[in-house]
């Protein structure tokens, strides 16, 4: 019976119960998720006999062991087997603490022999823990970068890993190889250069350059001239004011930095005819005139996404967060993603903000400039590793607050100027 593979199956059924295995959400709309990579691992530990100490020391820490395997960070999928909520209504933070307690609960369930649960509202009278050793030990388990609110476009709630086989994990050190010898040649290629670039810019050469011609790259330009709202590079590409229940708003046009502005009251946005839809390999160049109120503390500048604020977001944008600028994409926030901020913008004038992007998944190669000066970020996640791409193409949406505020007057966009 030992040597038959279905014993682990049958030593394992208890093991998952305890640990609260499911392979759906739970919940309300209690949505599929994928979670039988580490079922099998937990069949496998009982049918290879592994000692309790790895087995209890991998689930609960397998990622923060010294150079941890694929399976030791697999185990640790026993901290995220809790229900996750998509609703709409919910509080997000009183869920995201709720999945944190949960995993304090399940631990002294699994290992400890103790319900802790009591604890969480009041000193047990008869268990040996207290209210607040309940609320320390729950430090241990609050430290998962993830959302209360999880995705309702069914991408799995961060954070994840990649579940590759031998063969590709060969293949991805194969090219990782091939990149990193690229990027060498390509330094070795501008230090060579530079001296010469050094010896031009001090000559002055640059001044003989004249007038460039606009990048032949660009895909999208809108001047709002003529209270337009068409693409001059693209007639056929029109954009459109919408509104949440609304897909039909006229626009509100005022006089802008030059020409033409696009007036907006932060609940109507301009979408910009379906343009914007890049992947994470794809570089790119967005810029944009804005003139933004005084006290206005947060909103959105330009978005290419789903999610937004209310689920996990995956796309890019650029927006003002508590009197800052936050420059952000992601395949599903907050984990698998690039989050940077920057300081605030001028108020009350017209600015102009360019973001580029140079393809390679790091937030070295994402960058904001206001006025032309590149701006100083402080990464706070820089762990992109899944594509962007929207299955529906959305919409960009600068906002201001008022009516009578402007906040956006010329917008453009181009493939392959990253960097």
């Amino acid at each position: 019976m030992l040597a038959s593979p279905h014993y682990g199956e049958q030593m394992a059924t208890a093991w998952l119960d305890v640990a609260r295995f499911a392979d759906t959400h739970g919940y309300s709309v209690d949505r599929y998720r994928d979670m039988s990579p580490w079922r099998d691992w937990v069949i496998s530990a009982f049918n290879q006999n592994r000692p309790y100490d790895q087995f209890l020391t991998w689930q609960l820490a397998g990622d923060l062991l010294p150079q941890p395997t694929k399976e030791q960070r697999l185990a640790t999928a026993f901290n995220r087997l809790h229900p996750q909520n998509m609703e709409g209504g919910i509080i997000e933070e009183e869920f995201r603490v709720e999945y944190v307690l949960d995993r304090v609960n399940t631990t002294g369930t699994a290992f400890m022999g103790l319900t802790l649960g009591c604890a969480r509202c009041h000193d047990p009278k008869y268990d040996p823990i207290s209210q607040k050793d309940y609320y320390q030990l729950s430090a241990f388990f609050n430290q998962v970068n993830e959302a209360g609110q999880i995705s309702w476009d069914d991408a799995m709630p961060v954070p994840t890993m990649l579940w590759t086989t031998e063969q590709q994990d060969a293949l991805l050190a194969m090219l990782a190889r091939q990149e990193e010898e690229k990027l060498a040649e390509l330094d070795s290629l501008k230090a060579r250069a530079q001296p010469a670039f050094e010896r031009w810019l001090s000559k002055g050469e640059y001044k003989k350059l004249g007038r460039q011609a606009r990048p032949s790259e660009a895909i999208g330009r809108f001047t709002f001239d003529g209270n337009s709202l068409a693409n001059p590079l693209n007639r056929a590409q029109t954009g459109k004011m919408k509104r949440q229940g609304s897909k039909h708003e006229e626009p509100v046009f005022a006089s802008g930095h030059t020409g033409e502005g696009l007036q907006l009251d932060g609940d109507a946005w301009f979408e910009c005819a379906g343009l914007g839809n890049f992947s994470r390999s794809d570089p790119f160049s967005i810029g944009i005139q804005v003139k933004v109120p005084a006290d206005l503390a947060g909103g959105v500048i330009f978005l290419q996404g789903d999610g937004a604020a209310l689920f996990n977001f995956r796309g890019f944008h650029l927006a003002l967060k508590d009197h800052r600028l936050e420059l952000l994409m992601a395949h599903t926030a907050p984990d698998n993603a690039i989050i940077a901020y920057a300081p605030d913008i001028p108020r009350d004038e017209w600015v102009q903000l360019t973001v580029t992007y140079d393809g390679s998944s790091q937030a070295s190669g994402y960058r904001l400039y206001v006025n032309g000066q590149e701006q100083p970020q402080e990464v706070t996640v820089d762990n992109l590793y899944k594509d962007i791409t929207l299955w529906e193409e959305s919409s960009g949406r600068p906002q201001g607050r008022r009516a009578d505020r402007r906040a956006l007057a010329r917008a453009g966009a181009q493939r392959g100027r990253g960097g």
